[in-house]
């Protein structure tokens, strides 16, 4: 993986695209679990939830400390948790859809080149 970019939202600090080298972002694809506290130092986040495919990081939504200071209680961190999933899922899904009518254009427009191709070659031969 090359980094991650930062297409929505924003945190005080956070550059527009990291480094998938930084130590957090490292963990997180091992370990594929939230990361909080030091464990997510250099994100500035207070919580960072993955997105998977399968097995596989795909994107992370990094959450800014809570106004009132508190921690993210356990059910909050795993109601958010299941929220960043199913928004991977969903981002994974559209992709698919995007690579399917990109492959349907492209078939559509080979065949438009091969009836194109077919004519000239039967007005060359006559």
């Amino acid at each position: 993986a090359d980094g991650y970019a930062l297409v929505g939202g924003g945190l005080p600090g956070l550059s527009a695209r990291l480094s998938a080298d930084l130590p957090a972002l490292v963990r997180l694809r091992a370990e594929r679990e939230p990361l909080d506290g030091d464990a997510a130092e250099g994100l500035h986040a207070a919580l960072v939830l993955p997105m998977l495919h399968r097995t596989e990081v795909t994107g992370l939504v990094l959450l800014a400390p809570k106004l009132s200071g508190d921690g993210y209680r356990p059910d909050e961190r795993e109601q958010l948790a299941r929220a960043a999933r199913h928004v991977g899922l969903d981002l994974h899904a559209l992709s698919i859809d995007a690579l399917e009518t990109e492959a349907s254009d492209l078939k559509r427009d080979l065949a438009v080149v091969t009836g194109k191709f077919e004519t000239l070659s039967l007005a060359l031969k006559a």
